[in-house]
């Protein structure tokens, strides 16, 4: 029987040298401007070079010489995970697949129709606690991301405590960019 991670397209990290998939690294790729642009869906134009996404292998490609940038590349990374972050939540919510509003959200989780809950960085304690209250009742993971003004922002509504994502596509994208930017912070 053929393993399915042999079949998968391997890279080697410029920080560390491991092997890994390519869906588990960060690509970067050089600009005819010589700039280096961070390509999170990998389909920019030319070779580029993998790095594992952490600060520990980003630190290290840049001490020895793999990645050599003029700008501060953690803070682009973070700003390009943040931006596609923002990006998910928007289409997920456009194409009907998240739910906002207290009333709404919180018939949602009581109703297990919610796969993940992101919570704003600034929501108020009593209605911190009821969400996840009723978040650690059903087992849906939940993470604090951005502030309540961005969040709205991201719904094209007023500033928003708390979206909570209905299909379990759209949560896994989500977490894994929510895990990838943590690992830069």
């Amino acid at each position: 029987m053929p393993n399915p991670e042999k079949n998968q397209f391997q890279r080697t990290c410029v920080g560390c040298y491991n092997k890994q998939s390519r869906n588990e690294l960060l690509r970067m790729v050089l600009s005819p401007q010589k700039d280096i642009i961070i390509d999170l869906d990998s389909k920019l134009p030319g070779k580029g070079v993998y790095i594992c996404p952490s600060q520990d292998c980003l630190n290290r490609a840049l001490k020895r010489k793999r990645i050599i940038s003029g700008k501060d590349l953690r803070a682009e990374i973070i700003k390009k995970l943040e931006d596609k972050l923002g990006a998910l939540i928007g289409l997920a919510y456009k194409a009907g697949k998240a739910v906002s509003g207290q009333t709404n959200l919180q018939l949602a989780l009581k109703s297990k129709k919610t796969k993940l809950l992101l919570l704003a960085n600034d929501i108020g304690q009593n209605l911190q606690k009821n969400y996840l209250f009723l978040a650690n009742k059903e087992g849906i993971r939940h993470y604090y991301i951005f502030d309540s003004l961005r969040l709205g922002d991201l719904l094209g509504s007023s500033p928003r405590n708390a979206v909570g994502i209905k299909e379990e596509k759209f949560a896994l994208k989500i977490e894994s960019y929510i895990h990838q930017r943590e690992k830069f912070l």
